[in-house]
């Protein structure tokens, strides 16, 4: 199924405007991020825990504001900052290893990998929105196995396994969330349009990071 086809020429630029702004803040929140894990690099990686709920809080505070201008955008920033602060004691690890060229081509394949997925969405004019019935549940799925994962580790054919699902899970993610951004978010939700990209960029970029070698440094 495709987009729809019958829109006015306001409708098509209040859209294209929409969609500017969810990319130029998914971008900065990259920067933002990128500035908290150079902050994170000097942390120990004992405080990832309580850095990963007041994460999640943010997450929830985000959500709460994503409508009210100023807001929406200063809690995405202020999520995605302590999102980089959180990852910046893993870093520290794979440079202490002499791995960060793991990092290096783990960032490349999830900026290529999400280029030209979004690409395609925008191109082919697919509409994704039919795998919201699919990733959603199997997200639930994913994370009930990886808390499960922390009481009774797998072994190393199926850990893998479940990488590559993760990695199938958010390509699925990218091309949804896509979809919606362009097709169905109120142009009132860029921020949270953002909040999307990122976690679904991070969260493809930490299941690539594990594939390329970064497993023993994470645990």
């Amino acid at each position: 199924m495709g987009f729809p086809q019958a829109m006015s020429a306001t409708l098509v630029q209040e859209r294209s405007s929409f969609i500017s702004k969810v990319y130029s803040l998914f971008i900065a929140s990259l920067v933002v991020a990128g500035i908290g894990a150079s902050v994170g690099m000097s942390m120990n990686l004992e405080y990832r825990g309580s850095l990963s709920l007041v994460g999640l809080l943010l997450l929830f505070l985000a959500g709460a504001v994503r409508t009210i201008p100023g807001l929406n955008v200063g809690a995405l920033f202020l999520f995605t900052f302590v999102e980089g602060v959180t990852f910046g004691p893993i870093l520290n690890i794979f440079q202490a290893h002499g791995q960060m060229d793991i990092v290096y081509q783990s960032l490349e394949i999830t900026g290529g990998s999400f280029l030209a997925l979004t690409l395609y969405v925008f191109i082919a004019k697919e509409d994704f929105n039919w795998l919201g019935a699919i990733v959603w549940p199997a997200l639930i799925g994913m994370l009930i196995t990886g808390l499960l994962n922390v009481f009774w580790p797998m072994g190393g054919t199926a850990f893998t396994v479940y990488l590559y699902l993760g990695v199938l899970l958010f390509i699925g993610f990218i091309l949804y969330d896509t979809s919606r951004i362009v097709t169905r978010y109120p142009d009132d939700h860029y921020a949270a349009g953002a909040i999307d990209l990122f976690l679904d960029f991070i969260n493809l970029f930490m299941f690539v990071l594990q594939l390329l070698g970064g497993r023993a440094s994470m645990d």
